[in-house]
């Protein structure tokens, strides 16, 4: 009787992962916000100027029997004496039991424009600020493993699994070819006299809306947006290795899929960040549509910058059910390095990209901050 329940489940799994996918496809949501900021918005494409590195690893509902494994690797880098950021990523997504994979690789390029502020309202006097915009490209692909399905054809409610082999013919394993655009803006700027910085923006993702079918049908992926708003206020003035308390907000938008996640982290020590958000549907309502807390940590050795996040499940899956989500971001830094050539102009652009904030710009944390 457990074998049977077992194979009830998995083909139960089948026929949500495939209602799903008929109801157009989803993309899949990240916990650690400022290691992952090329997901987040285009925008975010060598805003340092510096040559990097990325990877992140999300391991969703581990406990559930299904896999749901995201990964995303990046380099990006900036050409600072044109204030243009380049970057490459490759994304790789898992859905059930393999039986769903979405593989794609993107190109985005950013034009950062940095200026100043007038003299008309005393808490942004004279700072300055920058203005971002950027570009996503991708092409990608589907693949689906008919050979791991069971259909309802294969089960008998004594015997359980009695027919290896479904009546239903396998159709094709790939997807056609889906040719992606994304776009995003970003606004950065400094204000107070304490060396403090505020950062939002807006993105949008599948604006082309491209057809992704494995029946030669009609199915468009329908965008996605995301939008965030995040306020650092430094704590320690007069210091090279600042302190900063972190306050914001992400949102993430795609059909009937929504999130909103209260975000605030501190800087413990110079070089390790402690963060706890919590997420759920409606931001603003008093109700009972919550998803998850999330616990987590960035730590930096030298160039080397370590992240890992824990999603506590809240009921309605519960915790014991799913086992939570796991995230795990690495990042490392080329100092120094760009994209470009240097050239006489590079020292005061790479100033421009970091608002000049002075004392506030020399922690190892303002890289990764949205």
């Amino acid at each position: 009787m457990e074998q049977l329940r077992s194979y009830v489940k998995s083909a139960l799994l089948v026929l949500a992962v495939c209602a799903a996918y008929s109801a157009e496809a989803q993309d899949p949501a990240f916990s650690l916000f400022n290691i992952n900021q090329l997901y987040l918005n285009p925008a975010f494409t060598g805003g340092k100027g510096d040559l990097s590195v990325g990877l992140n690893s999300r391991a969703q509902w581990t406990r559930v029997p299904s896999r749901f494994q995201t990964n995303m690797a990046y380099i990006q880098g900036g050409c600072p004496n044109w204030n243009l950021g380049l970057g490459l990523r490759l994304f790789d997504d898992t859905e059930g039991e393999g039986y769903m994979r979405n593989t794609n690789v993107a190109g985005l390029v950013a034009v950062h424009l940095p200026g100043r502020f007038g003299r008309s309202l005393r808490a942004t006097r004279n700072k300055k600020y920058i203005l971002s915009f950027g570009l996503q490209l991708a092409v990608g692909q589907r693949r689906l493993n008919w050979d791991d399905l069971v259909f309802s054809d294969q089960l008998d409610p004594y015997l359980g699994m009695y027919v290896n082999q479904s009546q239903v013919n396998p159709q094709n394993e790939v997807s056609n070819f889906v040719f992606d655009m994304g776009v995003g803006t970003r606004f950065r700027f400094a204000f107070g006299n304490r060396g403090s910085y505020a950062s939002m923006g807006v993105a949008a993702f599948h604006i082309n809306q491209p057809v992704e079918s494995f029946f030669n049908m009609e199915t468009r992926l329908l965008p996605r947006y995301t939008g965030y708003f995040y306020t650092h206020f430094q704590t320690s003035k007069f210091t090279n290795n600042p302190h900063y308390l972190s306050i914001g907000w992400v949102m993430d938008h795609q059909q009937v899929l929504r999130t909103n996640t209260l975000n605030m982290n501190y800087d413990v020590m110079s070089n390790l960040m402690m963060g706890i958000a919590y997420r759920k549907k409606h931001v603003f309502m008093v109700d009972n549509d919550y998803d998850s807390f999330i616990l987590s940590f960035m730590y930096t050795i030298g160039n080397l910058t370590l992240g890992y996040s824990y999603d506590f499940t809240l009921p309605n899956l519960g915790l014991e059910n799913t086992a939570g989500t796991h995230e795990i971001g690495i990042i490392y830094n080329f100092k120094g390095t760009s994209f470009c050539k240097k050239g006489a102009r590079r020292a005061r652009s790479i100033d421009c990209y970091d608002l000049d904030l002075k004392r506030a710009d020399r922690s190892n944390w303002s890289i990764w901050r949205p």
